[in-house]
């Protein structure tokens, strides 16, 4: 099956795999977790105290995707795991850049992962045989983004494959020393094809575990108050639980879009046919339905056999090729223009889109989206 990889809005990752904690009843795939208990102290053993490590992996084939949930902390037994075993421990040794990595991770998050390592492995492993070319999404919230980041770094170091990671509430299960710091950040940059820690800055969770040299694959910070207060910092219950907005996730999905303004003022037209057209000219748009045929192109080449027009409009475009699992790019600029009393006339082709508007709005329709963290850059010749 051959379907081109499509990322989900990061709020409804964090919906479903928190089981829809915050009650948006938004959910689109309800989890259904599988517990697993195990017990690695001998007081545990004989007293008969457990912990459980929860997930869920299925297959998703209208976007041709493995997907696999890891729980958020469940009950006290959980929190024992993530205040009181945070020492860190010998988790694995590998071979990179011609050396041994020592990997040491989080004590208790590390035990969790190893007691449902060999079952996630084996069902993973299932699935990708049934679905080769699949793509692999990784999930977790608090408690479960620190057995997510293990699961990343197994699935890699075990079977090559570079998934798709995204955590929420996201903690730091791995240990470096002064020593490897810098070819741990390398080495992490290897474990997937797109990873995405999200931490609010004033989430108290996401700095756990409080001491110095446990870190996570990659975090990005986002939140709707971008400056870390301590008394933000002392309302967990807030700040923990409100991965389900959109706009926390803004400043990442633009931070690496940049709009290239055009010097061209461009027409949309309708003709009779298309043979008056020169198609050796750049920057010609057409579209044909049962009832039109449409052009768009520059104002200097509008065809004589033109039966109407509507001339005056600047674009600018989105620069570089999308991704098409990129989703919501366009109606997020169509947004922040609509609220500014700005409308707009979209052209797509493979490679990008393209957002016109009148010329008078033009500058305005810039200056709107540079403030609201989009690049503006005009081509360099």
């Amino acid at each position: 099956m051959d379907i081109k990889y499509q990322r989900l809005p990061f709020e409804e990752y964090f919906i479903n795999t928190s089981e829809d904690f915050t009650h948006t009843g938004r959910v689109t795939y309800p989890v259904k977790y599988i517990a697993v208990k195990y017990n690695t102290t001998k007081i545990g053993k004989l007293f008969g105290i457990a912990h459980e490590v929860n997930y869920e992996i299925h297959y998703e084939p209208a976007r041709n995707v493995i997907q696999m949930h890891f729980q958020r902390s469940q009950g006290a037994i959980d929190w024992i795991a993530n205040v009181f075993e945070f020492g860190s421990r010998y988790y694995d040794a590998i071979e990179f850049e011609g050396e041994p990595l020592q990997i040491r991770v989080h004590h208790g998050w590390g035990n969790m992962y190893l007691a449902v390592k060999r079952q996630v492995r084996e069902e993973w492993a299932s699935l990708h045989a049934a679905h080769p070319d699949a793509a692999t999404e990784i999930l977790g919230w608090s408690l479960g983004s620190a057995v997510a980041c293990l699961c990343c770094q197994d699935l890699n170091y075990n079977f090559g494959v570079r998934p798709y990671l995204y955590t929420f509430g996201s903690v730091r299960p791995f240990k470096y020393t002064p020593l490897n710091r810098e070819r741990m950040q390398r080495y992490f940059a290897t474990l997937y094809t797109e990873c995405a820690n999200f931490a609010d800055v004033n989430d108290l969770i996401s700095y756990l575990p409080p001491f110095r040299g446990f870190t996570m694959i990659r975090r990005v910070n986002v939140g709707t108050e971008l400056k870390r207060s301590i008394f933000r910092l002392i309302h967990p219950l807030r700040y923990h639980v409100h991965y389900d907005l959109p706009e926390l996730y803004r400043k990442y999905m633009t931070a690496n879009i940049i709009l290239e303004p055009l010097d061209i003022r461009f027409s949309v037209c309708k003709v009779t046919d298309y043979s008056g057209i020169d198609l050796t000219q750049p920057f010609c748009f057409m579209g044909t339905t049962d009832e039109e045929k449409s052009l768009v192109c520059p104002e200097a080449l509008v065809p004589e056999n033109t039966v109407e027009r509507n001339d005056g409009w600047r674009g600018f475009r989105i620069t570089g090729q999308l991704d098409f699992s990129l989703i919501g790019i366009l109606a997020r600029i169509s947004k922040i223009l609509a609220s500014n009393g700005i409308g707009i006339f979209a052209v797509s082709t493979y490679n990008t889109d393209y957002i016109l508007t009148k010329e008078e709005n033009f500058e305005k329709a810039l200056k709107v989206l540079k403030e609201s963290e989009y690049g503006i850059e005009p081509k360099q010749e």
